[in-house]
């Protein structure tokens, strides 16, 4: 769209008649929503073949998917079939229209868990013209070419660990109780995240006196590309790499002191060089009776 507007702006400047000039702003109107088509790009990829899966092969089962829907569509329909695909389409359109004018409008809400009201009226619309009366064969094997989209997208998926949800379980068992006082260093979402597996309390603003810290992030591609990677800071002063973890869904460092120190929550922030906000836990080790 930007060589579009770039061209239409060249034609404008050369002649400018009232053709152009408008050809121009329509281009540079289109360009300014780039963000706009590219939600709806994600929005229906993810309605229709789910998240993740392999491109090519839901390429290929899209495209018979939807050639069998065009030629449904040319058979006639009965009149009440023909009445609830006219109000589902109708109701449809209506949504994303709606959310389309807003983004334009300056608020963006078109992201995938915000359009997912749109996607029974979808469904019923490719029930209608699959399922009628009259689509015979071809109804049936669209039919089928949806379960296998089904079926390929739901296998993919369970495939890849950072398509799941983030495993702050596997993180917590990785970092074990603790065994001397220290810090979790984690983002902002720990705290509710990791209350089942650890137990922990409010790390004090004037700081604690620590021997350990942990910092923990998960992994995933639900964070967005790229996959967010945690990379070390430098340790505070006393401090040194213990260890390193790093699995498919999560990662920890830890840094250890020979002796306890005293730390402020927000000069461990600097550990957590994340997308989120830290946040900062202390754990004491457990007390034998």
């Amino acid at each position: 769209m930007s060589s579009l507007t770039l061209l239409a702006l060249t034609r404008a400047l050369e002649r400018p008649t009232r053709g152009r000039i408008a050809s121009w702003g329509i281009a540079a109107a289109l360009a300014l929503a780039g963000s706009v088509a590219y939600g709806l790009d994600l929005v229906a990829k993810q309605d229709l073949v789910g998240y993740g899966a392999t491109a090519s092969v839901l390429e290929a089962l899209d495209l018979l998917v939807f050639v069998l829907l065009g030629i449904a569509m040319l058979r006639p329909l009965g009149d009440r079939e023909r009445s609830v695909v006219a109000f589902a389409a109708g109701l449809g359109i209506a949504a994303i229209a709606g959310a389309v004018l807003a983004a334009l409008a300056g608020s963006d809400y078109i992201i995938v868990r915000n359009m997912l009201p749109v996607w029974p009226l979808l469904a019923v619309i490719i029930a209608v013209l699959l399922g009628g009366a009259r689509s015979g064969r071809v109804g049936l094997l669209g039919v089928g070419g949806i379960v296998a989209l089904s079926i390929f997208s739901w296998s993919t998926l369970q495939g890849e660990p950072q398509l799941q949800r983030a495993d702050w379980r596997g993180a917590a068992e990785a970092i074990g109780a603790p065994t001397v006082t220290r810090a979790i260093v984690s983002n902002d979402v720990a705290a509710l995240s990791l209350a089942p597996y650890i137990p922990f309390a409010s790390y004090p603003s004037a700081g604690a006196r620590i021997k350990e810290i942990d910092v923990l992030s998960p992994l995933g591609a639900w964070l967005g590309p790229p996959v967010y990677q945690l990379r070390p800071a430098p340790p505070p002063a006393g401090f040194r790499v213990a260890d390193r973890i790093r699995t498919k869904t999560y990662v920890v460092v830890r840094y250890r002191a020979r002796t306890p120190r005293l730390e402020r929550p927000r000069a461990l922030d600097a550990l957590y060089p994340g997308l989120r906000s830290a946040l900062v836990l202390p754990q004491q080790p457990a007390t034998r009776p």
